[in-house]
Order: structure tokens, then C-alpha cells, then sequence
């Protein structure tokens, strides 16, 4: 409308909306987040300029209430174009973020035997092209560079990564990968969730994938969420994971216990 006052959208960009999320965190006791970074859009510098002020952001906020952040590199190439120099990626977005923005410096960032905590999202999916021996070089350099770039890394997986192939690649690939991480967090897709047999299929699924880390001293995390709809970005139906009133995240705490 003509006369109308300008439209307000969202965006992490704006420091007020940072501020606001992490000041409910603390009023409802959540204890930290994980802030993405996509390494397939900061390759140009403007987009980088936007990624690091969002950072800068949170990291503000969270030494404000005083909760903890981390940050969690995000492998969402879908294409072999955008996979192109993976590995560098991953490389020298950390060293930027350590060297230039000193994020691991802030008294609230996430640390774990006194490294500071990385979650690498994205291995072993059958939609993305990374390679096991891509994710290897990646987890390599997190693993063995010297401080301060050295970190305590998780990896977030694919539901059922244990008799999960992911990218062409056999399941004993992707297994080998993953010894090497400090923390496992697989995802839990709706199709577990709110199956008939839910229960089962999550009692079972998880006790052998703990099972499995245990063996290897692999501290194990699995993803659980509130549900979600993404009609406004990817044109799927609204409600496309139900939030069923809270019993869709409910049920994700109560069946393992019971």
C-alpha cells in the first residue's frame, strides 16, 4: 500500500533479532547453539562479510546472557560444482574464523578437553557428493593442526549411518570416517519418528549405534527437534513435519526410555 509503513523482515543480520533468540535461550534454560556456516556460498567476500557479522552477532549475545555457541561448518553442496575444493573450504574458513573474528576466544565458546567443540554437518548423505576421502582430509586438519586450531569434532550423520552407503560409497567407507570423530550425532528423520512402530525402530536403531560408539570411545549425540515446515524456502506442503502439538518431540525423549 501506498501509504504503508516499510516492511520489517526477518534477518540474523540485524543484531535485535540475534539478541532476541539468544535471550529467550536463557530464559527457558537452553544451555548453547550451534551456529551454521554453509561453505558452498563464502567463497565471494560480500557473502562472507554477512556470514562473519552474523557471527560476530551471536557471539555478542551469547557473552551477554551467557550462553554457549560453537560453530558447525555445513557441507550442503548438491552438485559437483559446488563440492569443488571441499577441503580448502573447510580449511580456510576455520583459519579466518580463529585468526581474523578470534571466535574461539570468546570466554563462551564451546570447549571440550580444552579444544574448542566443531560439528561438521553433512557426512555420508546420499544427496551430496562429498567422498570419504574428502570428509578424512577435512576431519584430518581439525584433528591434527596445532593449536589453536585444533578441535574437539563431532560429525552430523545420516539416521541409520551404520548400514547407510551415503554417496555411492559402501557403508564400511563412511564407517572408517567416522572412527575418527570425537562425537557422532546422526539425524533422526520423520520416518522413525512417526512410524507405527517408532518405538521399536528407535529403541533398536539407537542401542546398536551407541553400541557402536561405545566400542570406540565415540561420545554419541542424537538430533532431536521440534519438528519444522520449510514451505516458504523449498515449496514443499506447510506442516511437512508435523510438530503434533509437541508430541512429535516428545516422543523422540520418551521412547528411548522406555
Amino acid at each position: 500500500m501506498p501509504t504503508a509503513p516499510p516492511v520489517k523482515l526477518y534477518s540474523s543480520y540485524d543484531f535485535e533479532t540475534v539478541d532476541l533468540h539468544v535471550k529467550w535461550m536463557k530464559e527457558y534454560g537452553i544451555k548453547g547453539l550451534c551456529l551454521q556456516r554453509q561453505q558452498n556460498i563464502i567463497d565471494d567476500d560480500k557473502t562472507r562479510a554477512w556470514r562473519d557479522q552474523v557471527a560476530q552477532h551471536v557471539r555478542k549475545a551469547c557473552e551477554k546472557y551467557g550462553v554457549h555457541f560453537l560453530i558447525m561448518p555445513c557441507n550442503n553442496a548438491k552438485s559437483e560444482k559446488q563440492n569443488e575444493n571441499v577441503v580448502e573450504r573447510f580449511k580456510a574458513d576455520w583459519t579466518h574464523l580463529v585468526d581474523d573474528l578470534k571466535i574461539t576466544e570468546s570466554p563462551m565458546y564451546a570447549r571440550q578437553e580444552d579444544k574448542p567443540v566443531v560439528i561438521i554437518w553433512g557426512l555420508g548423505f546420499a544427496n551430496r557428493p562429498l567422498t570419504p576421502r574428502e570428509a578424512t582430509a577435512i576431519i584430518d586438519f581439525f584433528k591434527d593442526s596445532p593449536e589453536p586450531y585444533r578441535a574437539y569434532l563431532a560429525g552430523g550423520v545420516q539416521r541409520g549411518f551404520l548400514n547407510y552407503s551415503g554417496a555411492g560409497n559402501s557403508s564400511g567407507d563412511w564407517l572408517a570416517v567416522y572412527d575418527k570423530l570425537d562425537m557422532i550425532t546422526p539425524w533422526r528423520g520423520v520416518q522413525i519418528i512417526n512410524s507405527d512402530n517408532a518405538r521399536e525402530t528407535t529403541v533398536n536403531t539407537l542401542t546398536a549405534e551407541k553400541k557402536w560408539c561405545d566400542q570406540r570411545q565415540i561420545e554419541y549425540l542424537p538430533v532431536i527437534f521440534a519438528g519444522a515446515s520449510a514451505s516458504g524456502t523449498k515449496g514443499s506442503s506447510p506442516n511437512n513435519i508435523p510438530r503434533l502439538g509437541g508430541q512429535y518431540y516428545w516422543n523422540q525423549l520418551r521412547h528411548p526410555h522406555q
